[in-house]
């Protein structure tokens, strides 16, 4: 009887080993799951900002052209290192 008892005793563990294992193993996929759709979005999001970024760039270039022509226009000289504008104009 007491070897029965045994038997039952390691079948029963060996079956909570077993699906502790399956329990783990599925957790795991969940999470490497989880872990690839969060890298994914994450370099959309960064793709997307980078993108924004670069256009971004490209409309203040292109707002700087625009503005040197004004003023070209206008008889102002543009002063290139980023200071005051100083007038040709007529004083």
């Amino acid at each position: 009887m007491a070897d029965k008892t045994n038997a039952v005793e390691t079948n029963s563990a060996s079956a909570a080993q077993e699906l502790d294992e399956a329990s783990f193993n599925e957790v795991s996929t969940m999470i490497q799951t989880v872990l690839n759709q969060t890298q994914d979005r994450f370099q959309t999001m960064s793709n997307t900002v980078m993108q924004r970024i670069d256009a971004m760039s490209d409309r203040i270039g292109d707002m700087e052209k625009k503005l040197e022509e004004l003023m070209q226009q206008a008889g102002m000289e543009a002063d290139t290192s980023g200071g005051t504008h100083s007038t040709t104009a007529n004083s």
